[in-house]
């Protein structure tokens, strides 16, 4: 059994809290009210991988789908209840998810708010962000990881463009040995965004020139798009991005299309589980109208939120998720 800590204003918002985080199944070891009249309950559910919740909860196919209990029997109370039901359905949003979040607003959390604005305010809190990657004495390393066609190349670009704009010194690198004109992409990204750029996929030998390129606050690196079937690609990603030194200074994120199926969001998150990524990016938002599912995917994987991406434009369409964002996604089907 694994022990989780779930805070409240009260303790009728603490047990929705822990009803929607853990399930029905959890149970209340112990309470703990603070001075400022908060609860925090420790509150003891069995252990489950992410990856198993993530089948169980509908992310692998018509089999794991066949288990997910019926939005048919969620509490509704009124009539802007059954539509906070009737958004989250329409963007994507599961239906476990949609249970949990209007049973808690049905039992009184967030009494005196429309249930609208009440579900926007809880919304946010079932999602990590990932932390900013800390530089060191050789400056930071972020590596974008993730199926073929999710976008890896054009995110990095856009958060080469924003982190340069910032006045922090870039370099571009790639990795990719295989797909068509994977370096001249970056490097014209490079050139339009007048940033050193290396081609590490061509020899492993390169790595040491990074140190002529002089001193860098951040090192961005594009890597090959792998399918997840592809075990031994997989592998040999693994080595070339252990060749970087893996450390408290790179971070790899994993990225997903927000126009992926369940099945296929679940099949990614297995296959890149052994490259121990530490964030998510989210793309192709302006391109599904059923957003919910990838975020649905985020909450269960527990894997911390690092961008959003909206389009092509490298100023415009790259965003740290924030709380209105992630919330007008699920009720909105678009971030605002």
């Amino acid at each position: 059994m694994k022990i989780h800590r779930v805070r409240g204003r009260d303790l009728r918002e603490a047990l929705g809290r822990a009803q929607q985080m853990l399930g029905s199944g959890a149970l209340v070891l112990s309470s703990e009210r603070a001075e400022d009249g908060g609860v925090t309950l420790s509150v003891g559910a069995p252990a489950e991988k992410p990856v198993e919740r993530l089948r169980r909860l509908g992310f692998g196919g018509e089999e794991a789908a066949a288990g997910r209990p019926s939005p048919e029997g969620l509490p509704v109370h009124a009539p802007a209840l059954r539509e906070v039901r009737r958004r989250m359905k329409q963007h994507g949003c599961s239906s476990e998810w949609i249970e949990a979040l209007c049973g808690t607003l049905a039992s009184g959390n967030g009494e005196g708010q429309h249930p609208i604005d009440a579900a926007a305010r809880l919304i946010p809190g079932e999602f990590r962000l990932a932390p900013a990657p800390r530089p060191g004495s050789e400056g930071a390393a972020i590596a974008l990881v993730g199926p073929t066609g999710v976008g890896k190349t054009t995110t990095l670009a856009k958060l080469a463009e924003r982190l340069a704009r910032s006045g922090r010194r870039v370099v571009l690198a790639s990795l990719d040995r295989f797909r068509a004109g994977a370096f001249d992409q970056l490097r014209a990204f490079a050139e339009r965004l007048e940033l050193p750029f290396i081609e590490l996929g061509l020899d492993p030998q390169r790595l040491g020139e990074l140190a002529q390129l002089g001193p860098r606050d951040v090192l961005l690196v594009d890597t090959t798009g792998r399918s997840p079937r592809d075990s031994a690609a997989l592998a040999e990603l693994a080595d070339e991005l252990a060749r970087l030194g893996r450390g408290p200074n790179l971070a790899v994120y994993l990225v997903q299309s927000a126009a992926a199926s369940r099945a296929a969001l679940l099949e990614a998150h297995r296959a890149f589980a052994s490259l121990e990524p530490s964030g998510l990016v989210v793309t192709k938002l302006d391109e599904s109208e059923e957003p919910g599912a990838v975020l649905d995917y985020a909450r269960l994987a527990r894997l911390p939120l690092a961008f959003l991406c909206d389009g092509q434009e490298l100023g415009r369409h790259l965003h740290r998720p924030r709380a209105e964002q992630l919330a007008d996604l699920v009720l909105r089907g678009r971030l605002s």
